[in-house]
């Protein structure tokens, strides 16, 4: 399934890319744009017992990308990954690319935490600086919030959930983006159990 949705949001991104002026003053998108698709994948149980972030992660190297599109994977929030690269190399900070999987940094920190999302989003700005952005969420979801990091609910009635409520992602971009009529992601999507409560 992933496969796909990345290959859409790769024909999105290159019909944006073809997109002419809006006004004189104004070319919002040009073919040589850098794109950077900001992929959270909190893997939690669907990434330990039935390999779900692997698969989707799997299906993504499948895809070639253009040079100017690039994904950056924060994979963690689960106690075991069955992807040959995540399992040997670990939590953290992934490339995708036009030159393959490549890990950046290790990271292991909890992905229901707001200053996580903020550093991975700061991280990107800082080491790639894109044209446009796109910030796919993967993990649980529901009306309450997403990403529910598991690997960090060590008590068995922890006082506080590990997740990201949608205030929180408010704030989040907020914080590195500042507030501004330009919207900083010319999509988010929620890959997530219950999205569409």
């Amino acid at each position: 399934m992933f496969k796909r949705t990345i290959a859409a949001l790769a024909i999105l991104a290159a019909i944006l890319c073809l997109a002419v002026k809006v006004d004189a003053a104004d070319t919002r998108h040009t073919k040589d744009d850098e794109w950077l698709i900001y992929w959270y994948v909190c893997g939690t149980n669907l990434e330990e017992e039935d390999f779900l972030a692997t698969n989707d992660i799997a299906e993504l190297q499948e895809v070639t990308l253009p040079t100017n599109i690039k994904v950056l994977i924060y994979a963690n929030g689960a106690a075991k990954w069955q992807h040959q690269w995540i399992d040997k190399k670990g939590p953290g900070i992934y490339l995708y690319s036009s030159n393959g999987l490549d890990k950046l940094s290790s990271w292991k920190a909890d992905m229901g935490s707001p200053d996580t999302l903020k550093k991975f989003l700061k991280f990107g700005e800082e080491n790639f600086n894109p044209d446009h952005r796109i910030l796919v969420f993967w993990d649980h979801g529901g009306v309450n919030g997403l990403c529910y990091d598991k690997a960090f609910d060590l008590n068995p009635k922890p006082e506080k959930e590990h997740h990201l409520t949608y205030d929180d992602l408010h704030n989040v971009f907020a914080s590195v983006y500042g507030h501004s009529d330009r919207k900083p992601f010319e999509l988010v999507g929620f890959d997530l159990c219950f999205s569409g409560s």
